[in-house]
């Protein structure tokens, strides 16, 4: 489900945050694990694609490398929506400050992972994946940028962002398994 955005007045923010928070809490939850299966996924993604065109995919995956501390960082950040520390109550006007780096931090993160796969996908178009997946690549990439805008779009976009960007990972991952079969396994080690 779909969180909806957030009200700017400050008992409206607690209303939203405590009808909300099973649902942010879960989202946190998978952050952190997406954050932690990017970097494993990042280097088979290399080590596949830098045959094909090294610059453009140390580029891409360059990216994604940087982009997964950023994304640590704002699952902590979310995480203080909703995981109680020592007991410290935020204040409505705290409240605010967290969820601006939130949303401030995940813009970022969803301009930096757009970039990364546009410039993946004109590899991917020359690799083992083929033109498909370089074209699903590019719509992906195209609403990555859509989705770095939640304010602007509204959270039905900025979910469907969400869900292509997963299902693009997914494309590569079971294409990787398709393509290269266990002959890939052994040439990572």
């Amino acid at each position: 489900m779909s969180v909806p955005s957030p009200p700017s007045d400050g008992t409206e923010l607690l209303k939203w945050l405590s009808a909300w928070k099973f649902s942010i809490a879960m989202s946190n939850e998978i952050l952190f694990f997406a954050a932690i299966c990017l970097a494993p996924s990042v280097f088979v993604l290399y080590r596949i694609l830098s045959p094909t065109d090294k610059t453009k995919t140390m580029i891409g995956c360059g990216i994604i490398a940087v982009t997964i501390p950023v994304l640590a960082m704002i699952d902590v950040v979310q995480g203080r929506l909703v995981y109680p520390v020592y007991h410290i109550a935020l204040s409505p006007d705290v409240l605010k400050l967290v969820l601006s780096i939130y949303y401030g931090g995940m813009h970022a993160a969803s301009l930096l992972l757009g970039l990364a796969i546009l410039v993946l996908s004109f590899v991917l178009r020359r690799s083992i994946f083929g033109k498909p997946a370089a074209y699903f690549g590019f719509v992906a990439g195209v609403f990555a940028f859509i989705g770095a805008y939640p304010w602007l779009v509204g959270p039905v976009l900025d979910f469907v962002s969400q869900c292509l960007f997963a299902s693009w990972l997914a494309t590569i991952g079971i294409r990787i398994i398709v393509k290269t079969g266990p002959q890939a396994t052994k040439e990572l080690h």
